[in-house]
């Protein structure tokens, strides 16, 4: 009877458990926009940007444009080399935001150790400003490629200017709307990495000017599809989701839960198989002492 007591006890924790974690999903509070409102003053310069996600969709990669040499590139070429891609879109003159955005993501994977830019994945940056020349492309490679500092690395920068047309062609594809300031030469647009696959597959959007090492290390998981990271990694993933509002992956509780679900099964089951086969047992030792 002891030991019988002791399985009903590890039964009804494990129920107690797995009601908790569907009682703690099912009361978290739901986040407000992430998304600050604009002051009147600037609306009409930022009426046209916007991000239109675009998830699993896969982006032309016939687009032309010049890179960091001055050499005509089109997107396929850096596409199809087995791993992911990050793309940011901008403008090398940007006085503020764009700068910290690019600055923001090379400390960020400078802090993931076990995955290198040109090696792992790339990174893309194409302006949005089609009067910005392939020179200015190439001071800012250089310098991000400088401070990144890893052997090999400079391979995997990709800093491309194009005409107008290739420009809003591929914005477009990813859903990014931006527009020029008014009585300026400067540019309104959305603060975004897009994290494509490696046959350039829209995977992920990441917001803000912030990424932490774990949220863009889990992105580039992702969107490798199976050719970059270990199988850990793979497992991890299984159990972890995107949270748009939070900007990052947290656990998937209700796959935790339906795992938790299978386990409630399977110790139940064993559960009532043993005392089953115990009964079964004690008919049997009865019928021996009663012949």
């Amino acid at each position: 009877m002891a030991r019988q007591a002791r399985h009903l006890q590890t039964l009804a924790l494990t129920i107690a458990l797995i009601g908790g974690v569907n009682q703690a999903y099912a009361q978290a509070p739901v986040p407000e926009s992430r998304y600050e409102p604009v002051p009147e003053k600037f609306q009409n310069n930022v009426k046209q940007v916007d991000v239109n996600e675009k998830l699993g969709q896969r982006i032309r990669t016939d687009l032309q444009f010049v890179d960091s040499t001055g050499k005509t590139v089109k997107l396929s070429d850096f596409f199809n080399r087995q791993r992911p891609v990050i793309l940011q879109m901008g403008y090398f003159r940007c006085p503020q935001i764009c700068d910290i955005v690019s600055t923001q993501v090379i400390r960020t994977a400078d802090q993931i150790g076990d995955l290198t830019i040109g090696k792992d994945y790339d990174m893309i940056y194409v302006s949005i400003d089609p009067n910005e020349h392939w020179t200015l492309a190439q001071e800012k490679q250089r310098a991000y490629a400088l401070s990144y500092n890893r052997p090999g690395s400079v391979n995997g920068f990709h800093f491309l200017t194009g005409t107008q047309e290739h420009v809003k062609t591929l914005a477009d594809e990813i859903g990014f709307s931006y527009q020029k300031v008014e009585g300026s030469n400067d540019y309104a647009h959305p603060t975004l990495l897009t994290i494509l696959t490696p046959d350039a597959q829209i995977s992920r959007y990441l917001y803000g000017v912030e990424y932490s090492d774990r949220t863009l290390r889990m992105a580039l998981i992702e969107a490798g599809q199976g050719k970059i990271g270990n199988t850990l990694d793979r497992i991890i993933m299984l159990c972890y989701h995107y949270d748009s509002y939070a900007g990052k992956y947290t656990k998937n509780w209700m796959a935790i839960m339906r795992f938790g679900g299978a386990v409630s099964v399977i110790l139940l089951g064993s559960f009532i198989g043993l005392m089953l086969l115990r009964e079964l047992k004690h008919r049997k030792q009865q019928q021996v002492i009663t012949a």
